[in-house]
């Protein structure tokens, strides 16, 4: 995924988001791409959306890709 870090970023930005059913706080976001190795067509990004208290005890938020993969949809 390192060759593809900018096509990572777009998906999130701009990629089709679905949650998770079985824990609210994890999506999917999923992009369409021309130039994938392979046979890929899409790269999929799994993301936790989580918070955390600083030293402040405020509360900030703590995203985070879990992980990103290429994949044949279609």
């Amino acid at each position: 995924m390192l060759a593809y870090e900018a096509e990572l970023k777009r998906t999130i930005q701009q990629g089709r988001r679905s949650q998770d059913e079985a824990n609210p706080q994890k999506y999917r976001y999923r992009q369409a791409f021309a130039d994938l190795p392979e046979d890929a067509t899409r790269i999929v990004a799994i993301v936790l959306f989580r918070f955390r208290a600083d030293q402040g005890h405020r509360l900030t938020t703590n995203n985070y890709i879990v992980t990103a993969y290429v994949k044949e949809i279609g």
